[in-house]
């Protein structure tokens, strides 16, 4: 565009004069789209600083792979444990653990084998229950209707990274509601691993009292 047309727009506005074009048509007001908030019993709340609880230990040691207990981050209805899941060739693995841990780590099928294979489950006071994905018909079934009477355990965090050698998994799982009394026990295995079933438990009375000292995100600064 050369100077003379630059200038010619501004002309136009300053001048007052019609304008080639046809005015548009204003905008009609764009609704919002908000989703369906998700029920407490399947995730944590996003409004809240968790405390976190250091229970670290280790849950299971098989020759290529480890399990330990992270943390459990405390809410205010409910935790989030976090569990680490560790697979490595060693050298003193079996020919057939050797093949066995060399196709868990294999780029094509790590996450089929080691992480779906992975199964938690959880005893409280208020009753048990086994880990739930994240999809399927059964998720929509539960974002309706009445808060469930048994305890809940969802996956709600998950992941890894590694290399050809060691491969690094993250599994997340939230329990709701909050033991009001009572300790918590918590169940694994996995098959595809090789691990076998084991439990261990945390204490309760440390869960709770963390709870009160959770801080909300958007609320006062006091607990």
């Amino acid at each position: 565009m050369n100077s003379w047309g630059l200038f010619a727009g501004s002309w136009t506005r300053q001048t007052g004069a019609m304008s080639f074009f046809t005015p548009l048509e204003p905008e009609p007001p764009q609704e919002r789209m908000q989703a369906p908030p998700t029920p407490i019993w399947l995730r944590p709340p996003t409004d809240e600083i968790p405390v976190a609880v250091p229970v670290a230990r280790r849950l299971a040691r098989v020759p290529g792979a480890a399990l330990h207990l992270k943390r459990i981050d405390a809410h205010r209805d409910g935790i989030v444990v976090v569990l680490r899941l560790d697979i490595r060739l060693e050298d003193d693995l079996s020919p057939e653990r050797r093949a066995e841990i060399e196709a868990l780590l294999d780029p094509r099928r790590h996450r089929a084998g080691a992480e779906r294979g992975f199964r938690l489950g959880v005893t409280t006071a208020q009753g048990s229950a086994e880990q739930n994905g994240m999809d399927g018909r059964g998720i929509v079934r539960r974002m309706s209707g009445e808060p469930p009477q048994s305890p809940q355990l969802t996956m709600v965090d998950g992941g890894g990274s590694g290399t050809s050698d060691h491969w690094t998994s993250k599994v997340g799982a939230w329990l709701w509601p909050l033991p009001a009394e009572g300790d918590v026990t918590l169940h694994y295995v996995s098959d595809a691993v090789g691990i076998l079933e084991g439990s261990t438990t945390i204490d309760g009375e440390l869960l709770r009292e963390a709870a009160r000292g959770v801080v909300r995100v958007w609320g006062d600064s006091s607990p």
